[in-house]
């Protein structure tokens, strides 16, 4: 039997809002072998502190209101920002925190893209799903993080990147998110970021709680300690306002990512507080039911998670129309020996079917697919397993 991992997102903190840094930061890793703290830091500060020139705006004028300084100027006057500045003001984001201002935020939020499996722990190179995250960014979205573009917000995800940074989400986090979607279904509408973050002493208590007796390795158990402390800690701030606490530095990352993702919105993209989108709901409630969360992952995360996008959201069951578009996501992830990941292949083979109007699938059918295109003969893939049985990765012999 496999030993259980613990999914609870590694070191949260009120600066990790934003997804759309995450673009500047994984772009950036793809095109190194190896990078150091200190150099992703820099390159981060670099990029989005960068002055710009921009008429001023009403929204500018808000948004400056809002986040500290008082704006100045009048209306169609030219005002010099940060490139951050200038696309958080933008009226279109649903949320306009997370600005990135004190050393701790920019050495904080490169360790974001860590958690949610995009880039190694040491090396900040790449792993897959940072490579896949790549396959996603377009040109233009990436030049406008060098120079600022008016018509183009790179701070905003599109749907294909919704898809693929809310299953990194939930696939790194899945012991804490569906008992806290439930008590967010609950909770009245709007809540604030206190009122969520009052959840999370019980739902992680629950987390560990189930995970202890299936943990053995002593590095799981620290950490399991180090969660129930946490959770102890934020139970103390329960019911007031206290500013960045350790439960708001939990909770905000999760909470705004959901309005990134779309499964939240802000009455006031300057305010912590939210409510539920109707798609958001419903996701949620997909998610709070399911008795087995991997169960989900697998079998009903992309039909809900597309419903958030303006995607077709149609079923694919062909199982060899689902082997041919996972043999074109494959020949984009493979690697040097023919090889990619079985969930990337078919994480990326169904957000390109969806991108091209065509459907979707779920993992356990592409996995279906491929296991029986294993047992053609001649095979069309070669399929490896790990020490537990559950297959790793895939390698397409020929087209299918």
């Amino acid at each position: 039997m496999a030993q259980q991992e613990i999914r609870v997102l590694e070191n949260p903190r009120r600066a990790m809002q934003r997804l759309g840094f995450l673009k500047p930061i994984v772009h950036r890793a793809s095109t190194r072998l190896t990078s150091s703290t200190v150099s992703v830091v820099e390159s981060l500060r670099e990029l989005v502190t960068d002055k710009v020139a921009v008429p001023m705006t009403a929204s500018i004028d808000r948004y400056l209101r809002g986040v500290g300084p008082v704006g100045t100027g009048r209306i169609g006057e030219t005002v010099d920002l940060e490139l951050q500045d200038a696309y958080l003001a933008d009226d279109t984001m649903p949320s306009q925190r997370g600005r990135l201002a004190i050393d701790d935020d920019f050495t904080r939020f490169p360790q974001f893209a860590v958690s949610l499996g995009l880039l190694r722990r040491d090396s900040f190179s790449p792993l897959v799903r940072g490579h896949t995250f790549v396959r996603l960014l377009g040109d233009l979205e990436m030049s406008a993080f060098r120079s600022y573009q008016a018509s183009c917000n790179p701070l905003l995800l599109t749907d294909s990147q919704v898809l693929l940074l809310l299953y990194c989400l939930l696939e790194k986090d899945l012991d804490v998110l569906p008992a806290l979607a439930k008590g967010l279904l609950a909770l009245p509408t709007p809540f604030n970021d206190s009122q969520a973050g009052d959840l999370l002493p019980g739902v992680i208590e629950q987390a560990v709680a189930r995970l202890k007796p299936r943990t053995l390795a002593a590095s799981d158990i620290a950490r399991l300690h180090q969660l129930s402390e946490t959770a102890k800690a934020i139970a103390q701030r329960k019911g007031g306002r206290f500013g960045k606490t350790v439960r708001e530095q939990t909770i905000t990352p999760r909470l705004e990512a959901f309005v990134d993702l779309k499964i939240l919105s802000k009455p006031n993209p300057l305010a912590y507080e939210y409510a539920l989108t109707t798609k958001g709901r419903t996701f949620l409630e997909d998610l709070g039911r399911s008795k087995e969360p991997e169960s989900f992952i697998a079998t009903g995360y992309v039909g809900a998670a597309s419903s958030l996008t303006a995607m077709k959201t149609s079923k694919i069951d062909s199982e060899s129309r689902v082997l041919e578009l996972c043999h074109e996501a494959w020949k984009e992830l493979a690697s040097g020996l023919g090889y990619a990941p079985i969930t990337d292949t078919a994480l990326l083979g169904t957000i390109r079917a969806l991108e091209a109007g065509h459907g979707y699938f779920e993992s356990s059918v592409a996995q279906a697919a491929m296991k029986s295109a294993q047992h053609l003969s001649p095979p069309l893939v070669r399929l490896n397993v790990d020490r537990w049985g559950r297959i790793t990765v895939v390698k397409f012999l020929k087209a299918p």
